[in-house]
């Protein structure tokens, strides 16, 4: 056993100055990159609010498995209300919800936040993600996380599953890391080895790659047929992953018409 590698961070005001940046590079990702801005700029206040809270007094080593949050609600019926102003048909019914009251909304907030929610809902997916992500990333943020390198498909502090892969120049070559989809722990994973199925057979795990994203690379298993997006830091040092991989929608889809499923959707349930 050995600690897992400890990478920073970025920022959420580095995550917004990247998303305007593809936002004006790839005009086919404008759209959802400014819904995506939005909901940046929300997480931006919540951890504003989590810094002065006695949250930050966390020191374990593993994600809480239970959390007040009845703190951040009026945060969270800011974010109902955003969603409502920016796309009105898709918040409509979670802000009238909220109006009756919040002991339902609480109730899935606790049940997401365990890793036990089973709706299949995706407007109420989103939100019950959007929120408590920042959360996450403020529980995880400098703590060092023990780590079987080779065995863990899943993140060693909330054990959720990657959003995408990272590879970063290491010697000659590049040292392959996932990123997790919740709390944005990174951490060290082998290079030849499916992240669902956990297979290695080289044969099966095809690498497929565009002229117009040189530097992401769908990363496909025809064993369990599944994918995930790569940010190849090697070639493209500016890209922050956590936005990279949202802003390339062509890519996902263009692997979801070839019958292959994302590994774990990101935060725009994409």
């Amino acid at each position: 056993m050995h600690l897992a590698t400890i990478q920073r961070r970025p920022s959420l005001d580095e995550r917004i100055q990247r998303s305007q940046q593809l936002r004006l590079q790839w005009s086919f990702a404008a759209e959802f990159l400014t819904t995506y801005e939005l909901v940046l700029q929300f997480q931006q206040s919540l951890s504003i609010a989590l810094k002065k809270s006695t949250l930050h007094n966390y020191s374990h080593r593993r994600l809480p498995r239970e959390v007040d949050l009845s703190p951040f609600l009026l945060e969270f019926q800011s974010l109902l209300l955003l969603t409502t102003e920016s796309t009105p048909e898709a918040g409509a019914a979670p802000t009238k919800q909220v109006q009756n009251g919040n002991s339902e909304w609480e109730q899935l907030l606790r049940e997401y936040w365990s890793g036990t929610y089973n709706g299949n809902d995706a407007t109420e997916s989103f939100l019950l993600h959007a929120f408590l992500q920042p959360i996450a990333e403020h529980f995880a943020a400098n703590r060092e996380i023990p780590a079987l390198q080779h065995r863990l498909p899943v993140c060693p502090f909330c054990e959720r599953r990657p959003v995408c892969g990272i590879l970063r120049p290491e010697a000659d070559g590049a040292r392959r890391s996932l990123l997790c989809s919740f709390c944005s722990t990174e951490w060290d994973y082998r290079r030849l080895v499916c992240p669902a199925c956990e297979q290695e057979d080289v044969e099966k795990l095809p690498v497929y790659t565009a002229e117009e994203f040189p530097y992401i690379r769908i990363e496909a298993c025809d064993a369990c047929h599944s994918f995930i997006k790569t940010i190849d830091l090697t070639k493209d040092g500016r890209a922050i992953p956590v936005v990279d991989e949202i802003a390339s929608l062509p890519l996902t889809l263009w692997a979801q018409e070839r019958d292959y499923r994302k590994l774990q959707p990101n935060l725009l349930l994409m």
